[in-house]
């Protein structure tokens, strides 16, 4: 966003901070998601190995599970309902390919996280053919 000043007083205060609350969430929940795994992954191996949990582990085992299920459908479902007939035949590969995304999605993240705090003022820029040829 480049002028949120601007944007206040363009549209309503309570859309405005919507839109900051949608791109915060947005940014964490590509930041978080690793740890958010990570944690899952942990907890499952302790109550597969039979070590048991606290009270406190079963709600994050609870809430970490809910989270990663309910944001792997509601992202497969919301790119679903984006295909005609003939584009949804090979939809399974993009469900099964759902994780890895979200993980280079997180590390793409990190990494401009990364940039900000090295080279704050660096604009790094994709490159392409048409600047390329100029």
């Amino acid at each position: 966003m480049r002028n949120p000043v601007r944007l206040a007083r363009e549209v309503r205060f309570a859309s405005f901070c919507m839109a900051q609350i949608l791109f915060a969430g947005m940014v964490m929940s590509a930041l978080m998601h690793p740890f958010l795994i990570l944690s899952a992954l942990v907890l499952t191996v302790q109550v597969s190995g039979g070590i048991p949990l606290r009270i406190w582990q079963w709600g994050l085992l609870a809430f970490d599970s809910t989270t990663v299920v309910l944001g792997y459908a509601s992202f497969m479902v919301l790119g679903r309902m984006t295909l005609n007939e003939r584009e949804s035949r090979g939809f399974w590969k993009v469900c099964m390919m759902t994780p890895v995304y979200w993980l280079m999605l997180s590390l793409a993240a990190w990494c401009s996280v990364y940039e900000l705090w090295k080279r704050p003022h660096h604009w790094h820029k994709t490159p392409h053919r048409e600047a390329r040829r100029r």
